[in-house]
């Protein structure tokens, strides 16, 4: 059975990860709290997703950054390469940017990172190492709070980006295949609780207000 049976709104989210702002006035700790939760939000990965973003298999474009997780995962898919991770720009509300905070990110962090790993996220607290996922799912679950969602994981951030998307019109097969779900009983059963895309229509979709 569903371990929830509603989930939350994300616009409660964004409307705090906006206030956020600017990125450069975070906190480090603020900054890796903001991001990781945009990240899990329109990306809808998984913890395991998440801590394998890497620095190493990222390249940059002029309206997005792009991620090939190299690595075998959980729900990986023998002889079926893992999807590679598009961050969009988005123009309409820099301050909900995915890219930009990543860019930001990046920049805050360059001076700390000696290391070869890699890893995109780091700890906030010195030596700086990259963290484990276990730390990357608790500071989701912090920001929930912060923003006042109580009571969910930080997996819950799955159905409520997928439910949100579905509710504005996203496709039922464009959710499938940016979920990696291998078909809709799963996406009902589990994620879908709206009752009210591998494509940059599912960001904006997730990112844009009611």
């Amino acid at each position: 059975m569903p371990k929830h049976v509603a989930v939350w709104d994300v616009s409660i989210v964004l409307r705090y990860l906006e206030s956020q702002h600017p990125n450069d006035s975070l906190s480090l700790k603020e900054l890796s709290q903001k991001l990781i939760v945009l990240l899990a939000l329109t990306s809808l990965h998984r913890g395991s997703e998440l801590h394998a973003l890497n620095l190493n298999y990222m390249s940059i474009f002029n309206d997005r950054i792009e991620f090939v997780i190299n690595k075998l995962l959980k729900h990986s898919k023998a002889g079926i390469p893992n999807k590679t991770s598009i961050f969009y720009r988005f123009t309409p509300n820099p301050n909900l940017c995915p890219m930009s905070c990543i860019q930001d990110y990046l920049r805050v962090t360059q001076p700390l990172r000696n290391s070869s790993s890699g890893a995109l996220f780091l700890s906030f607290v010195e030596p700086h190492r990259p963290v484990t996922k276990q730390s990357l799912t608790r500071w989701v679950k912090v920001l929930l709070v912060k923003a006042g969602i109580e009571g969910f994981s930080a997996h819950s951030t799955r159905g409520a980006a997928s439910s949100k998307a579905f509710s504005k019109g996203i496709s039922l097969q464009d959710i499938l295949v940016k979920g990696n779900w291998s078909n809709k009983s799963t996406f009902e059963k589990f994620y879908n609780r709206s009752s009210i895309s591998p494509t940059q229509r599912f960001q904006n979709a997730i990112l844009n207000p009611l």
